[in-house]
């Protein structure tokens, strides 16, 4: 892969747009010659959720689907191994799609249920290194992804609340797998 950083891990792994200032973010993205005491740990949290059914899928969309959903987590963790100490910990965010019978977003759910055995291995082949990795399945969060029959209608947004097990849905702000940056914020409920 040409380059160096998550911006040119994500690109290479998905194929979609050339890295930015703006994704590289901080001189943090690029590789360093020794771990910093942040490099205890990996959270993959990048994914897109739009999918479609079996019939008006795309070849297209499946492939950009599988290659931000579990190519570019597969690649991330690939890049940083070196760099992860061990007893280290590794986070991938999944999804109950992964479990569920949605037909309505197959290829989604598909992309979910591969990180799901992705990290099943991952934690098998680390495990001596007591690196522990896990996924998370939060639920349904209030984002864009979710913002076209979730915003602005109350049943579906109590039919949401009604399947989480602490009776609320969560928002980018109020969410466990927030990034430790975000303001601080009273979760609803």
């Amino acid at each position: 892969m040409g380059g160096t950083g998550l911006a040119a891990v994500l690109t290479a792994c998905s194929g979609y747009g050339e890295p930015t200032a703006d994704d590289a973010g901080s001189s943090s993205a690029a590789p360093s010659a020794a771990p910093s005491a942040a490099e205890t740990g990996s959270e993959t949290a990048a994914g897109i959720g739009r999918s479609a059914d079996l019939v008006s899928l795309t070849e297209e969309g499946i492939d950009e689907l599988f290659a931000v959903n579990v190519r570019a987590p597969f690649f991330i963790v690939q890049h940083g191994l070196e760099r992860l100490r061990d007893g280290g910990r590794i986070i991938n965010i999944s999804s109950g799609a992964a479990r569920l019978a949605m037909p309505e977003i197959i290829a989604y759910g598909s992309t979910k249920g591969a990180l799901d055995t992705f990290t099943l291995n991952l934690a098998k082949q680390l495990g001596p290194r007591g690196i522990t990795v896990n996924s998370v399945a939060p639920g349904i969060v209030d984002t864009d992804v979710n913002a076209g029959w979730l915003r602005g209608n109350a049943e579906a947004q109590a039919r949401a609340a009604s399947l989480a097990a602490l009776g609320r849905m969560d928002s980018p702000r109020t969410s466990p797998t927030s990034s430790p940056s975000s303001p601080p914020t009273t979760p609803a409920g």
